[in-house]
């Protein structure tokens, strides 16, 4: 599927934490497009949101780690939705 055919500018894709490289690739493909044919929207960080990674030897804040707990109980929600 070739996400720039259907995403607007309005919308937010949930990631899970491998994806990071291929969104930036996703939004350079998505300027090339729109430079091409307006039809095509830019997109930015902004409409990504994906775990905060941790790096070595430092420990997340209170604030990263609150949101790495909600946006995995947010994606645990959505999984459940596809069980059956």
């Amino acid at each position: 599927m070739k996400l720039y055919n259907i995403l607007s500018k309005f919308d937010c894709i949930a990631c899970d934490g491998g994806y990071n490289l291929f969104i930036k690739k996703l939004e350079e493909i998505c300027k090339q497009k729109h430079g091409l044919n307006k039809k095509y929207v830019i997109l930015n960080d902004n409409n990504f949101v994906y775990p905060i990674r941790k790096d070595i030897g430092i420990e997340l804040t209170s604030t990263e780690d609150r949101f790495n707990k909600t946006f995995g109980s947010f994606r645990s929600g959505i999984e459940n939705q596809f069980l059956f």
